[in-house]
């Protein structure tokens, strides 16, 4: 008989991991999909920013023409605009 309940012990705690690396199965390929969409954020947002640099480049160039309250008023607009861009980089790498 300590036979059949050593077995059934052993049963139970088997059952148990058997249950336990499911659901870390499941959240394994939860946190995956989680990632690849962060990822893919990410990946917008740098593909943003690399839009805006190229406009502030090309912005300053032809802003030789602007007068300097117009110039400096396209230049914090612009850096408004890089600074979210960080922010939400910054938050997409946590």
């Amino acid at each position: 008989m300590p036979h059949q309940l050593l077995l059934n012990e052993i049963y139970t705690k088997l059952q148990k991991l058997v249950k336990e690396h499911e659901q870390l199965k499941k959240e394994n390929t939860k946190l995956k999909t989680e990632l690849e969409k962060k990822e893919q954020l990410q990946q917008n947002w740098m593909e943003k920013e690399q839009q805006l640099k190229e406009q502030v480049a090309i912005l300053k160039t032809s802003s030789k023409q602007l007068d300097d309250a117009a110039k400096k008023d396209l230049e914090k607009r612009i850096n408004d605009y890089i600074r979210h861009i960080d922010k939400a980089i910054a938050l997409l790498n946590e």
